[in-house]
């Protein structure tokens, strides 16, 4: 993942990325713990303190951080002009070339719509097989974003190519080296919505859907979230997103967001296995995470990504090797600081994200899952939708 330079314009600083690919601000990560913790306190506290006003004093907690989020000019983007139904994989590769050369394609991802530019042959081969089931927006019509991700034209890049990645007139990270092309346009994806959409309560999640109920699956770097949601995604299950979860705010439904879906080293091969049938792209060697490879997301993700699903299911993963996969139920105040350490735009919502944050626990099973194997994992997130938490808990192996 590519790393910060250190001036950036207002209201676009960040500060450390994590291992899939997705920025934070650990500034605001700091807040939201101690914000949270401090409504805590003064909720045991009220009885002792009754002519303290406790919404006020939410308000108070986290009023100054939100202030801060409106003098930055964050981006709210309009809701997306229906196109034509024009698929991406209808164009053919000279007039995909073109319009990325112009920067005139415009991508339609969920709800949002990129104008994306550039001439690297591993970002036209990257977009032609991984979005081919994407529509595309009006040519000159409204983008969401524009982005664009090109060679570095500096005197020492000809020594070693480099890639950058441009956000408007401006370029957020450094350079990385040159074949990280595809990559670097999917983490820079990523933060745009992350860091810019605050239409949504947006946590660090992947996200996947059966018969109209969504499970959340909030975790670090590491713990083998996206094996475990790639593993559901060729089990029967509808992937919504991979990394960002977009929570509506108002409703507590949940936006799909669907893309390709990013591996790395051993999860590669292991998902390979597991679905012979997944088309993986160019894989990248060498980056900050070793080697990162992006699969195609299902067609029938594509197709319904206008279909948002209830959460139903919340569920922390973590991989472990050989051991027999277990489900333990997690109490929700726990479950509430983890989406807390998993949140990028709490801070912005205020009182309304910490009200949704807490509904959003409060109308889902809440449970740790550990696991070694996908097929034994799939046969349990199976019996966890059809029969509930109850029959998984009383007999996971």
């Amino acid at each position: 993942m590519p790393e910060p330079r250190l001036a950036l314009p207002a209201g676009l600083a960040v500060r450390e990325f994590d291992d899939d690919g997705v920025v934070y601000d650990a500034r605001h990560a700091r807040t939201h713990l101690l914000g949270a913790a401090s409504v805590l306190a003064l909720t045991l506290l009220r009885d002792a303190a009754a002519p303290l006003s406790r919404p006020d004093l939410i308000a108070a907690i986290v009023g100054s951080e939100r202030r801060r989020g409106r003098r930055a000019g964050t981006h709210r983007p309009r809701a997306a002009r229906p196109g034509g139904g024009v698929k991406l994989g209808a164009l053919g590769e000279a007039d995909l070339r073109q319009r990325l050369h112009a920067g005139t394609l415009r991508l339609r991802t969920g709800p949002f719509v990129s104008c994306v530019r550039s001439d690297l042959d591993e970002v036209v081969e990257g977009i032609a097989l991984h979005y081919a089931e994407h529509e595309l927006g009006e040519p000159d019509g409204y983008a969401d974003f524009h982005v664009g991700v090109e060679r570095h034209r500096q005197w020492r890049s000809g020594l070693r190519p480099q890639v950058i990645f441009r956000f408007d007139a401006d370029h957020p990270f450094n350079p990385l080296p040159g074949d990280q092309g595809f990559p670097m346009l999917e983490w820079g994806l990523n933060w745009c919505v992350s860091g810019l959409c605050h239409q949504y309560l947006t946590l660090h999640a992947a996200v996947l859907e059966r018969n109209g109920r969504a499970l959340i699956l909030p975790a670090p770097s590491g713990s083998g979230k996206s094996t475990l949601c790639a593993g559901l995604v060729f089990s029967g299950w509808r992937l919504l997103s991979d990394e960002l979860a977009l929570i509506d705010p108002t409703s507590g439904w949940v936006t799909p967001l669907p893309r390709p879906v990013s591996l790395k080293n051993a999860s590669i091969e292991v998902i390979r296995r597991f679905a012979p049938q997944v088309q993986f792209g160019r894989l990248v060697h060498e980056t900050l995470k070793g080697v990162v490879g992006h699969f195609k997301p299902p067609i029938d993700a594509v197709q319904r990504g206008a279909e948002r699903a209830r959460p139903a299911w919340l569920v922390l993963p973590r991989y472990q090797s050989d051991v027999a996969p277990r489900f333990t139920a997690l109490g929700r105040g726990r479950m509430f600081m983890r989406l807390l350490d998993n949140a990028f735009n709490y801070h912005v919502h205020g009182r309304a994200g910490f009200d949704r944050l807490g509904e959003l626990v409060g109308q889902c099973d809440c449970l740790e899952f550990t696991y070694s194997r996908l097929e034994d994992a799939a046969r349990l997130f199976d019996l966890l939708e059809r029969e509930g938490a109850s029959a998984v808990l009383d007999g996971a192996p």
